[in-house]
């Protein structure tokens, strides 16, 4: 804590500045960037939990400049699921996921970024794409926040029909 005193126009007055260990005064990010590479239940998770923690949420997807109908059919989920936040698509010419991510995080102007993932959709399958982008986005030095989507419920057991003698 310091303590600043200062005279104006002949008024004494005290000035307390708190350090806020880098985060700013409100302590939140300013936007939060969320990853898409398909709409499901884990991405829809993912940019309710970025709304609900303030400042500007954006969904972004990586995309090689041969990959249209997988974007075209993206963007189509996109609209009929009716998502209150903007999607920028991000064209990566060097096969380079992460790399082309960190630049857009490190290009917003909000200097107080998170980025949000949305969680695996199968935990069980072991480590796959959703893992080695978490950890490359850390080695980038990017904040990260991991979401579990909730699984949905497992379909009820099928039963064996009824036989029963004419």
């Amino acid at each position: 804590m310091f303590a600043v005193l200062r005279r104006v126009t002949g008024i004494r007055r005290t000035v307390a500045l708190r350090r806020t260990g880098g985060r700013g005064a409100e302590g939140g990010p300013q936007a939060v960037v969320v990853p898409i590479v398909r709409m499901d239940a884990a991405a829809v998770a993912a940019l309710a939990a970025a709304r609900d923690m303030g400042g500007r949420a954006i969904a972004v997807h990586v995309t090689r400049p041969g990959e249209r109908a997988v974007r075209d059919a993206l963007v189509d989920a996109w609209d009929a699921a009716g998502v209150d936040a903007p999607l920028s698509v991000v064209f990566d010419e060097r096969d380079r996921l992460v790399e082309a991510l960190a630049t857009f995080v490190r290009g917003l102007p909000e200097r107080r970024v998170a980025v949000l993932v949305p969680a695996a959709a199968d935990p069980a399958r072991g480590r796959g794409r959703h893992d080695v982008l978490v950890e490359a986005l850390r080695a980038e030095g990017c904040a990260l926040l991991v979401v579990r989507a909730e699984a949905a419920a497992p379909p009820p057991p099928a039963r064996d029909p009824l036989v029963t003698a004419a």
